[in-house]
Protein backbone atom coordinates (compact mmCIF):
# COMPACT_ATOMS: atom_id res chain seq x y z
CA UNK A 1 0.00 0.00 0.00
CA UNK A 2 2.54 2.44 0.83
CA UNK A 3 4.79 1.74 -2.87
CA UNK A 4 1.36 2.32 -4.67
CA UNK A 5 1.37 5.76 -2.99
CA UNK A 6 5.29 6.19 -4.29
CA UNK A 7 4.29 5.60 -7.68
CA UNK A 8 5.21 9.21 -8.77
CA UNK A 9 8.74 9.43 -6.55
CA UNK A 10 11.69 9.55 -8.74
CA UNK A 11 13.94 7.87 -6.14
CA UNK A 12 14.86 4.25 -5.81
CA UNK A 13 12.84 2.38 -3.87
CA UNK A 14 14.39 -0.66 -1.75
CA UNK A 15 12.98 -3.22 0.26
CA UNK A 16 14.23 -6.24 1.97
CA UNK A 17 14.08 -8.28 5.41
CA UNK A 18 13.61 -12.11 6.15
CA UNK A 19 10.36 -12.22 3.53
CA UNK A 20 12.49 -10.47 0.83
CA UNK A 21 15.30 -13.05 1.32
CA UNK A 22 12.81 -15.77 1.14
CA UNK A 23 10.78 -14.73 -2.10
CA UNK A 24 11.32 -16.42 -4.95
CA UNK A 25 12.63 -14.16 -7.73
CA UNK A 26 9.53 -15.11 -10.14
CA UNK A 27 7.26 -13.56 -7.39
CA UNK A 28 4.36 -11.17 -8.86
CA UNK A 29 5.43 -8.30 -6.70
CA UNK A 30 8.69 -8.08 -8.49
CA UNK A 31 7.13 -6.42 -11.49
CA UNK A 32 3.35 -5.39 -10.19
CA UNK A 33 5.41 -2.44 -8.11
CA UNK A 34 7.34 0.29 -8.38
CA UNK A 35 10.13 -1.27 -6.45
CA UNK A 36 14.06 -0.98 -7.90
CA UNK A 37 15.86 -2.98 -5.82
CA UNK A 38 15.04 -6.05 -3.81
CA UNK A 39 17.83 -7.15 -1.03
CA UNK A 40 18.07 -10.60 0.14
CA UNK A 41 20.21 -11.64 3.01
CA UNK A 42 22.09 -9.36 5.06
CA UNK A 43 21.87 -5.57 3.91
CA UNK A 44 25.15 -3.89 5.63
CA UNK A 45 27.46 -4.49 2.71
CA UNK A 46 24.89 -4.40 0.23
CA UNK A 47 23.70 -1.05 1.25
CA UNK A 48 26.99 0.33 1.32
CA UNK A 49 27.34 -0.82 -2.29
CA UNK A 50 24.13 0.67 -3.46
CA UNK A 51 24.14 3.75 -2.09
CA UNK A 52 27.74 4.30 -4.33
CA UNK A 53 25.99 3.27 -7.76
CA UNK A 54 28.05 0.04 -7.59
CA UNK A 55 24.16 -1.71 -8.98
CA UNK A 56 22.67 -1.30 -12.10
CA UNK A 57 19.19 0.14 -11.88
CA UNK A 58 18.05 -3.43 -13.96
CA UNK A 59 19.92 -5.70 -11.53
CA UNK A 60 16.26 -6.40 -9.33
CA UNK A 61 18.17 -8.63 -6.56
CA UNK A 62 20.74 -8.12 -5.02
CA UNK A 63 22.85 -9.95 -2.34
CA UNK A 64 26.43 -9.87 -1.01
CA UNK A 65 27.71 -12.24 1.68
CA UNK A 66 27.99 -10.10 5.12
CA UNK A 67 31.61 -8.89 5.34
CA UNK A 68 32.86 -8.74 9.11
CA UNK A 69 34.14 -5.34 8.15
CA UNK A 70 30.83 -3.89 7.70
CA UNK A 71 29.27 -5.22 10.49
CA UNK A 72 28.68 -2.20 12.94
CA UNK A 73 27.33 -1.36 16.26
CA UNK A 74 24.96 1.43 16.11
CA UNK A 75 26.26 2.37 19.99
CA UNK A 76 29.76 2.32 18.91
CA UNK A 77 28.96 4.21 16.22
CA UNK A 78 27.41 6.99 18.09
CA UNK A 79 24.04 6.03 15.76
CA UNK A 80 22.23 5.48 19.36
CA UNK A 81 22.66 6.64 22.47
CA UNK A 82 22.42 5.06 26.21
CA UNK A 83 19.95 8.01 27.41
CA UNK A 84 17.06 5.88 28.03
CA UNK A 85 16.54 3.22 31.10
CA UNK A 86 16.39 -0.02 28.92
CA UNK A 87 18.30 -0.62 25.76
CA UNK A 88 18.10 -3.11 23.04
CA UNK A 89 21.60 -4.95 21.97
CA UNK A 90 23.02 -7.80 20.25
CA UNK A 91 26.45 -10.05 20.12
CA UNK A 92 25.11 -11.06 17.02
CA UNK A 93 23.60 -11.39 13.49
CA UNK A 94 20.94 -14.28 12.67
CA UNK A 95 20.83 -17.71 13.94
CA UNK A 96 21.92 -20.99 13.29
CA UNK A 97 18.52 -22.43 13.38
CA UNK A 98 16.20 -23.43 11.06
CA UNK A 99 12.61 -22.75 12.43
CA UNK A 100 9.83 -22.54 10.24
CA UNK A 101 8.14 -20.23 12.18
CA UNK A 102 10.74 -17.85 12.94
CA UNK A 103 12.15 -14.55 10.86
CA UNK A 104 15.28 -16.10 11.53
CA UNK A 105 14.67 -19.21 10.42
CA UNK A 106 13.05 -18.26 7.33
CA UNK A 107 15.72 -16.24 5.90
CA UNK A 108 18.19 -18.74 6.57
CA UNK A 109 21.29 -16.77 6.18
CA UNK A 110 23.48 -18.26 9.00
CA UNK A 111 24.84 -16.65 12.25
CA UNK A 112 27.81 -14.53 12.22
CA UNK A 113 29.06 -12.36 15.67
CA UNK A 114 29.98 -8.94 16.09
CA UNK A 115 33.68 -8.71 17.03
CA UNK A 116 34.87 -8.71 20.56
CA UNK A 117 36.54 -5.15 20.06
CA UNK A 118 32.98 -3.69 19.76
CA UNK A 119 31.55 -6.06 22.00
CA UNK A 120 34.11 -4.37 24.37
CA UNK A 121 33.89 -0.91 23.50
CA UNK A 122 29.68 -1.04 23.54
CA UNK A 123 30.10 -2.49 27.34
CA UNK A 124 32.21 0.10 28.32
CA UNK A 125 29.94 2.49 26.63
CA UNK A 126 27.19 0.69 29.00
CA UNK A 127 29.46 0.60 31.95
CA UNK A 128 29.16 5.12 31.67
CA UNK A 129 25.65 5.29 31.43
CA UNK A 130 22.87 4.60 33.87
CA UNK A 131 20.98 2.20 31.92
CA UNK A 132 18.60 -0.18 33.96
CA UNK A 133 18.09 -3.19 31.60
CA UNK A 134 19.98 -4.40 28.76
CA UNK A 135 17.52 -6.71 26.57
CA UNK A 136 19.96 -8.64 24.38
CA UNK A 137 18.41 -9.37 20.75
CA UNK A 138 20.17 -12.72 20.23
CA UNK A 139 17.62 -15.23 18.81
CA UNK A 140 20.06 -17.32 21.11
CA UNK A 141 22.49 -15.87 23.32
CA UNK A 142 24.07 -19.07 24.56
CA UNK A 143 25.65 -20.28 21.26
CA UNK A 144 28.66 -20.13 19.07
CA UNK A 145 30.68 -17.22 20.75
CA UNK A 146 32.09 -16.57 23.62
CA UNK A 147 28.40 -15.49 25.24
CA UNK A 148 29.68 -16.72 28.94
CA UNK A 149 32.85 -14.50 28.71
CA UNK A 150 30.34 -11.73 27.06
CA UNK A 151 27.69 -11.86 29.96
CA UNK A 152 30.70 -11.99 33.23
CA UNK A 153 31.79 -8.72 31.35
CA UNK A 154 28.54 -6.99 31.50
CA UNK A 155 27.83 -8.24 35.03
CA UNK A 156 31.30 -6.64 36.02
CA UNK A 157 30.91 -3.44 34.25
CA UNK A 158 27.62 -2.55 34.53
CA UNK A 159 24.36 -2.65 36.99
CA UNK A 160 21.71 -3.52 34.15
CA UNK A 161 19.70 -6.68 34.43
CA UNK A 162 20.21 -8.32 32.00
CA UNK A 163 17.37 -10.54 29.70
CA UNK A 164 18.34 -12.63 26.98
CA UNK A 165 16.90 -15.57 24.78
CA UNK A 166 18.40 -18.96 25.47
CA UNK A 167 18.19 -22.79 24.44
CA UNK A 168 17.81 -25.09 26.95
CA UNK A 169 20.07 -27.96 24.58
CA UNK A 170 22.69 -25.28 24.78
CA UNK A 171 22.87 -24.63 28.21
CA UNK A 172 26.49 -25.58 29.76
CA UNK A 173 27.44 -26.14 32.98
CA UNK A 174 29.43 -23.68 33.41
CA UNK A 175 26.82 -20.82 32.19
CA UNK A 176 23.87 -22.67 34.19
CA UNK A 177 26.23 -21.73 37.66
CA UNK A 178 26.86 -18.73 36.83
CA UNK A 179 23.30 -17.36 36.22
CA UNK A 180 22.63 -19.11 39.54
CA UNK A 181 25.33 -17.14 40.60
CA UNK A 182 23.77 -13.46 39.47
CA UNK A 183 20.62 -14.67 39.02
CA UNK A 184 18.93 -11.50 40.95
CA UNK A 185 20.34 -9.32 37.45
CA UNK A 186 19.40 -12.25 34.73
CA UNK A 187 16.13 -13.33 33.49
CA UNK A 188 16.49 -15.92 30.95
CA UNK A 189 13.95 -16.46 27.94
CA UNK A 190 13.34 -19.70 26.78
CA UNK A 191 10.99 -20.95 23.60
CA UNK A 192 10.23 -24.67 24.04
CA UNK A 193 6.47 -24.32 21.63
CA UNK A 194 5.57 -27.53 21.73
CA UNK A 195 5.90 -31.10 22.78
CA UNK A 196 4.03 -33.37 20.37
CA UNK A 197 6.34 -34.53 17.01
CA UNK A 198 3.59 -34.16 14.38
CA UNK A 199 3.50 -30.15 15.69
CA UNK A 200 7.39 -30.12 15.95
CA UNK A 201 7.61 -31.19 12.53
CA UNK A 202 4.85 -28.79 11.08
CA UNK A 203 6.75 -25.61 12.63
CA UNK A 204 10.59 -27.32 12.25
CA UNK A 205 11.27 -27.15 15.94
CA UNK A 206 12.65 -30.35 17.72
CA UNK A 207 13.12 -30.61 21.18
CA UNK A 208 14.84 -33.03 23.23
CA UNK A 209 12.15 -33.61 26.10
CA UNK A 210 14.27 -35.65 28.44
CA UNK A 211 17.06 -33.14 28.24
CA UNK A 212 14.66 -30.23 28.92
CA UNK A 213 12.93 -31.70 31.41
CA UNK A 214 16.95 -32.04 33.28
CA UNK A 215 17.46 -28.50 32.39
CA UNK A 216 13.90 -27.14 34.17
CA UNK A 217 14.78 -29.07 37.15
CA UNK A 218 18.29 -27.98 37.21
CA UNK A 219 16.83 -24.04 36.51
CA UNK A 220 14.58 -24.66 39.57
CA UNK A 221 16.85 -26.29 41.64
CA UNK A 222 18.82 -22.98 41.56
CA UNK A 223 16.30 -20.19 41.60
CA UNK A 224 17.06 -18.80 38.76
CA UNK A 225 14.56 -16.50 36.90
CA UNK A 226 13.42 -17.37 33.46
CA UNK A 227 10.03 -18.12 31.74
CA UNK A 228 9.36 -20.54 29.06
CA UNK A 229 6.84 -19.60 25.06
CA UNK A 230 4.61 -22.05 23.44
CA UNK A 231 3.08 -21.64 20.17
CA UNK A 232 -0.65 -22.60 19.60
CA UNK A 233 -2.71 -22.95 16.89
CA UNK A 234 -0.53 -25.10 14.84
CA UNK A 235 -1.88 -27.17 12.24
CA UNK A 236 -2.22 -30.60 13.33
CA UNK A 237 -2.59 -29.45 17.36
CA UNK A 238 -6.01 -29.69 18.88
CA UNK A 239 -6.76 -28.21 22.49
CA UNK A 240 -5.68 -31.20 24.29
CA UNK A 241 -2.56 -31.24 22.84
CA UNK A 242 -2.03 -27.64 23.91
CA UNK A 243 -2.66 -28.62 27.66
CA UNK A 244 -0.49 -30.98 27.50
CA UNK A 245 2.64 -28.51 26.63
CA UNK A 246 1.39 -26.63 29.63
CA UNK A 247 0.87 -29.59 31.76
CA UNK A 248 4.77 -30.78 30.82
CA UNK A 249 5.66 -27.27 31.86
CA UNK A 250 3.92 -26.78 35.14
CA UNK A 251 4.75 -30.65 36.00
CA UNK A 252 8.50 -29.43 35.86
CA UNK A 253 8.24 -26.52 37.62
CA UNK A 254 7.84 -23.72 35.39
CA UNK A 255 6.23 -20.74 36.84
CA UNK A 256 5.94 -18.39 33.82
CA UNK A 257 4.53 -19.65 30.61
CA UNK A 258 3.67 -17.32 27.67
CA UNK A 259 1.66 -18.65 24.83
CA UNK A 260 1.39 -17.26 21.32
CA UNK A 261 -0.94 -17.58 18.18
CA UNK A 262 1.54 -19.22 15.06
CA UNK A 263 2.45 -16.53 12.93
CA UNK A 264 3.42 -17.81 9.17
CA UNK A 265 5.89 -15.81 7.77
CA UNK A 266 5.55 -14.53 4.43
CA UNK A 267 7.32 -16.56 1.47
CA UNK A 268 8.21 -19.30 3.93
CA UNK A 269 8.15 -23.34 3.78
CA UNK A 270 5.42 -23.34 6.03
CA UNK A 271 2.66 -20.89 4.29
CA UNK A 272 3.39 -23.06 0.86
CA UNK A 273 1.89 -25.99 2.85
CA UNK A 274 -1.53 -23.82 4.22
CA UNK A 275 -3.49 -25.17 1.70
CA UNK A 276 -2.40 -28.67 2.67
CA UNK A 277 -3.11 -28.03 6.23
CA UNK A 278 -6.80 -26.31 5.62
CA UNK A 279 -4.95 -22.96 7.55
CA UNK A 280 -7.41 -20.19 7.33
CA UNK A 281 -5.65 -16.63 9.16
CA UNK A 282 -7.25 -14.09 11.74
CA UNK A 283 -5.97 -10.27 12.08
CA UNK A 284 -5.75 -8.79 15.62
CA UNK A 285 -6.45 -5.83 17.23
CA UNK A 286 -2.96 -4.74 15.64
CA UNK A 287 -3.56 -6.10 11.92
CA UNK A 288 -1.01 -8.92 13.18
CA UNK A 289 -1.87 -12.29 10.74
CA UNK A 290 -1.99 -15.62 12.71
CA UNK A 291 -3.33 -19.02 11.96
CA UNK A 292 -7.47 -19.23 13.21
CA UNK A 293 -8.19 -22.55 11.65
CA UNK A 294 -7.12 -25.82 10.49
CA UNK A 295 -7.47 -29.09 9.54
CA UNK A 296 -7.39 -30.12 13.38
CA UNK A 297 -8.88 -27.18 14.74
CA UNK A 298 -11.99 -24.85 14.17
CA UNK A 299 -12.41 -20.97 14.77
CA UNK A 300 -14.28 -21.68 18.21
CA UNK A 301 -11.37 -24.25 19.70
CA UNK A 302 -8.71 -21.41 18.62
CA UNK A 303 -11.22 -19.00 20.80
CA UNK A 304 -11.15 -21.30 23.54
CA UNK A 305 -6.88 -21.17 23.14
CA UNK A 306 -6.78 -17.92 23.20
CA UNK A 307 -8.35 -18.05 26.81
CA UNK A 308 -6.46 -20.14 28.01
CA UNK A 309 -3.24 -18.35 26.60
CA UNK A 310 -4.64 -15.17 28.43
CA UNK A 311 -4.68 -16.60 31.54
CA UNK A 312 -1.04 -17.94 31.46
CA UNK A 313 0.11 -14.61 29.60
CA UNK A 314 -1.83 -12.81 32.39
CA UNK A 315 -1.56 -15.07 35.53
CA UNK A 316 -5.26 -15.27 35.86
CA UNK A 317 -7.21 -17.85 36.65
CA UNK A 318 -9.21 -19.63 34.97
CA UNK A 319 -7.28 -21.55 32.60
CA UNK A 320 -10.46 -21.46 30.49
CA UNK A 321 -13.59 -19.95 28.85
CA UNK A 322 -16.25 -21.17 30.53
CA UNK A 323 -16.99 -18.45 33.74
CA UNK A 324 -16.55 -15.44 30.94
CA UNK A 325 -18.61 -17.26 28.20
CA UNK A 326 -21.15 -18.48 30.49
CA UNK A 327 -21.75 -14.94 31.96
CA UNK A 328 -22.67 -13.88 28.83
CA UNK A 329 -25.45 -16.12 27.81
CA UNK A 330 -26.81 -16.37 31.80
CA UNK A 331 -24.68 -18.96 33.32
CA UNK A 332 -23.39 -17.52 36.01
CA UNK A 333 -21.92 -19.68 38.63
CA UNK A 334 -19.13 -21.71 38.14
CA UNK A 335 -16.42 -23.07 40.81
CA UNK A 336 -13.26 -23.41 38.57
CA UNK A 337 -10.37 -23.65 40.47
CA UNK A 338 -9.45 -26.95 41.86
CA UNK A 339 -6.18 -28.78 43.42
CA UNK A 340 -5.94 -32.52 42.82
CA UNK A 341 -3.70 -33.19 45.99
CA UNK A 342 -6.47 -30.96 48.01
CA UNK A 343 -9.52 -32.43 46.62
CA UNK A 344 -7.88 -35.74 47.81
CA UNK A 345 -7.58 -34.70 50.90
CA UNK A 346 -10.74 -33.78 51.17
CA UNK A 347 -12.13 -37.28 50.64
CA UNK A 348 -10.16 -38.37 53.45
CA UNK A 349 -12.48 -36.69 55.68
CA UNK A 350 -15.49 -37.92 53.12
CA UNK A 351 -16.80 -34.57 53.19
CA UNK A 352 -18.27 -34.70 49.43
CA UNK A 353 -16.37 -33.47 46.37
CA UNK A 354 -18.64 -30.77 44.38
CA UNK A 355 -18.35 -28.84 41.32
CA UNK A 356 -20.79 -26.58 41.04
CA UNK A 357 -21.83 -25.17 38.01
CA UNK A 358 -24.46 -23.32 36.65
CA UNK A 359 -26.84 -23.47 40.05
CA UNK A 360 -26.75 -27.38 39.99
CA UNK A 361 -24.37 -29.34 42.47
CA UNK A 362 -22.34 -32.24 40.76
CA UNK A 363 -20.40 -34.66 43.30
CA UNK A 364 -18.59 -37.59 42.87
CA UNK A 365 -18.75 -40.34 45.55
CA UNK A 366 -15.69 -41.93 45.52
CA UNK A 367 -12.09 -41.78 45.10
CA UNK A 368 -12.18 -43.65 41.71
CA UNK A 369 -14.64 -40.91 40.56
CA UNK A 370 -12.03 -38.17 41.27
CA UNK A 371 -9.04 -40.07 39.62
CA UNK A 372 -11.34 -41.05 36.76
CA UNK A 373 -11.90 -36.97 36.32
CA UNK A 374 -7.89 -36.08 36.62
CA UNK A 375 -7.56 -38.91 34.10
CA UNK A 376 -9.82 -38.49 31.40
CA UNK A 377 -11.95 -35.33 32.23
CA UNK A 378 -15.84 -34.76 32.42
CA UNK A 379 -18.42 -33.83 29.68
CA UNK A 380 -21.22 -31.57 30.91
CA UNK A 381 -24.18 -29.87 28.65
CA UNK A 382 -25.58 -26.90 28.63
CA UNK A 383 -28.25 -25.55 26.46
CA UNK A 384 -27.42 -21.65 26.23
CA UNK A 385 -30.62 -18.87 26.83
CA UNK A 386 -30.76 -16.93 24.13
CA UNK A 387 -29.43 -13.50 25.83
CA UNK A 388 -27.96 -10.60 24.17
CA UNK A 389 -28.82 -11.72 20.70
CA UNK A 390 -26.49 -15.04 20.81
CA UNK A 391 -28.32 -17.59 19.50
CA UNK A 392 -29.15 -20.64 21.53
CA UNK A 393 -26.44 -23.42 21.29
CA UNK A 394 -25.54 -27.09 22.48
CA UNK A 395 -22.52 -27.60 24.02
CA UNK A 396 -20.88 -29.86 25.42
CA UNK A 397 -18.20 -28.00 27.90
CA UNK A 398 -14.84 -30.33 28.84
CA UNK A 399 -13.56 -29.81 31.93
CA UNK A 400 -9.83 -31.28 32.41
CA UNK A 401 -7.84 -31.65 35.41
CA UNK A 402 -4.11 -32.06 34.83
CA UNK A 403 -1.69 -33.47 36.55
CA UNK A 404 -0.28 -30.39 37.88
CA UNK A 405 -3.55 -30.18 39.66
CA UNK A 406 -4.72 -27.19 37.45
CA UNK A 407 -7.78 -27.08 35.69
CA UNK A 408 -8.22 -26.55 32.01
CA UNK A 409 -11.93 -25.86 30.42
CA UNK A 410 -12.62 -25.79 26.71
CA UNK A 411 -16.23 -26.16 24.54
CA UNK A 412 -17.77 -29.08 21.82
CA UNK A 413 -20.00 -27.32 19.69
CA UNK A 414 -22.79 -29.80 19.33
CA UNK A 415 -25.33 -28.13 17.45
CA UNK A 416 -26.80 -25.70 16.63
CA UNK A 417 -30.52 -24.73 17.15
Amino acid sequence: MLVRKLEDYDGKIVVGGYEITAMKENHPIVNLLNITHFIKGYAEKTLVKLMQGQYPSDQKFIKEELDPEYLFSPYSEGILNTYGRKIYWETKRGCIFECGFCEWGNANTGMLALSPETIEKDIEIFSQSNVDEINILDATFNVENDYLGILRKLIEQTNSKITFQARFEKLENDFIRFCAFQKERLHLEFGLQTIHIDEMKVIKRGNNLKLIKEKLHELNRLGIDYEVSIIYAIPQQTITSFIDTIEFLRVNGCQKIMAYPLQIPQNSQLERKTKKYQVTFVDDEFYVKSVASSLSFTKEDRADMDEIAFSLNHSQKPSGIIPEYLSKIGHTQFQYEFNLDYLRTIKKFSEPIVLRISGADYSMDDVSDLESLATNGISLDFISKKNKGLEPENYSFKIVFGESGHMYTYRELKNRN
